[in-house]
């Protein structure tokens, strides 16, 4: 009764990791692609105070209100056409709606005025937007966030001009002067009397302004596991992007590191493959930092942000902070395994009757399952879920994958330290002739495998996690 008192007192007492403050610095990536610019993932969301346009490749949903009017412009050999959109315009179409059959749209707002985008859950791409070639006579260039994964964008203004913009687009217009189709590139509508622009898509962009606002959160669990918009975002890029700079598909399945069967685990991260700056160091290699509050903002030609952080990513490395220890510890277990050799060499065991066997096999698989409830303790604060508890919000996949993670931390536990602590205290019992004893070796192992696992839980989970892509 003891022994399981102190077993229930380590289960309650497993410590969460506790949060660190993460500050991160990165230049403005000159491009929109997955290797240059600042990654985010969760519930993400921007605001800028004057937009400049905006836009998706494949749109769902655009809502202008009721009292729209909308106009054909001509097109002026690549110039913006002026902002009554006169010379060969079409007859105005009063209280029109814009249906988006097929392709997408840029925006561009006539009048200054406020934009935000957002995702429930979402992936995000902070870099430079250049559509100047793509979409004339509208001129699309400057900081931007690309984001995949069911994006909102509202915008404030009053007027706009619509370019269709992607592959075979195809847009049609309704209104008081009857229907209208537009397939291709080449129309420029004006849109006059909106009240504001609410347009959904699988992805969407907005081009920022030097103050703009990121903030990147947690999603609920069960939202985040659905899908992190990666796929979304990868379709955006390749549209926005000219073909010989494209992102490859390799590109994607390294864009968030070794995280991409548990989207749970992308959920409220900041991740850069180059040019990032963590609490005052730069970082070489591919770093991957959970911060659930971040908060970001466009100083110039630089994004800055802070929040509060409980894993960091650094190359392969998975560690709570970044001052934990994540090299395996190898010399104690070594030292152990030596000392349990000798100890079997030079002491006499009893042979354990069969029936016995089978009881000590049960405790070794209940203190086993101990050891694994410990072990989703400790890895619930670094990955941001319980691996045990919330399991039933998460995918047959990343049940697995989680579930491996969890069981492989707890045996890793035990083989390093657990097993010659067993063995020891069974050679030490020997000497006392006691050869027959079983179980108080047992429960020696298992406690010492529970301290070890509380003491060196980061860099244990570091080495499993090397060995289990996640």
């Amino acid at each position: 009764m003891r022994l399981a008192a102190w077993a229930v007192a380590l289960l309650l007492l497993a410590p969460l990791a506790s949060a660190w403050p993460a500050e991160v610095r990165q230049g403005l990536a000159p491009g929109l692609r997955l290797h240059d610019g600042l990654l985010v993932a969760g519930a993400v969301s921007a605001s800028t105070g004057n937009a400049t346009a905006l836009g998706a490749a494949e749109v769902t949903g655009l809502f202008l209100g009721d009292g729209a009017t909308v106009t054909q412009c001509p097109l002026q050999d690549g110039t913006r056409p002026d902002a009554s959109c006169g010379g060969r315009a079409d007859m105005p179409n009063g209280h029109a709606k814009i249906l988006v059959l097929s392709g997408g749209l840029v925006a561009q707002p006539v009048d200054l005025a406020p934009a935000t985008l957002e995702s429930p859950s979402g992936a995000g791409l902070l870099g430079r937007a250049d559509l100047g070639n793509a979409t004339p006579p509208l001129d699309v260039r400057g900081p931007a966030l690309a984001l995949g994964g069911r994006a909102h964008v509202r915008a404030e203004a009053r007027s706009y001009l619509l370019r269709p913009f992607g592959r075979e687009v195809s847009v049609e217009v309704r209104g008081d002067a009857g229907i209208k189709r537009y397939n291709g590139t080449e129309a420029v509508l004006q849109v006059d009397n909106a009240s504001g622009l609410d347009l959904e898509a699988p992805a969407a962009f907005l081009v920022l302004e030097n103050g703009s606002r990121v903030s990147v959160d947690a999603a609920p669990l069960a939202v985040a596991e659905k899908g992190n918009g990666l796929e979304d975002l990868f379709a955006l890029l390749r549209a926005m992007t000219p073909p010989a700079s494209a992102d490859r598909r390799a590109d994607l399945a390294d864009a968030f590191g070794p995280f991409q069967l548990v989207p749970a685990l992308l959920d409220g991260t900041l991740a850069a493959h180059a040019n990032l700056t963590l609490n005052g160091a730069p970082q070489d290699d591919f770093a991957l930092v959970r911060a659930p509050d971040a908060r970001l903002v466009l100083a110039g030609e630089e994004w800055r942000g802070a929040g509060n952080a409980s894993l960091v990513v650094q190359g392969d490395v998975l560690a709570a902070d970044p001052g934990s220890r994540v090299e395996p510890p190898i010399v104690l277990p070594l030292i152990l395994a030596g000392l349990a050799i000798a100890g079997r060499v030079l002491t006499r065991r009893e042979r354990t009757p069969w029936k016995r066997r089978r009881l000590v096999a049960a405790a070794r698989a209940a203190g086993f399952v101990l050891l694994a409830l410990v072990a989703a303790q400790v890895l619930a604060g670094i990955l941001g879920f319980h691996p045990l508890l919330d399991a039933a919000r998460l995918s047959a996949r990343s049940r697995v994958q989680v579930g491996t993670l969890v069981a492989l931390v707890a045996l890793a536990s035990w083989l390093m330290v657990g097993l010659s602590l067993e063995s020891l205290a069974r050679s030490a019992l020997a000497l006392r002739r006691r050869a027959g004893a079983r179980f108080l070796p047992v429960a020696a192992g298992i406690l010492a495998a529970l301290v070890f696992l509380l003491v060196a839980g980061a860099p244990l989970t570091s080495l499993v996690a090397r060995l289990v892509r996640l």
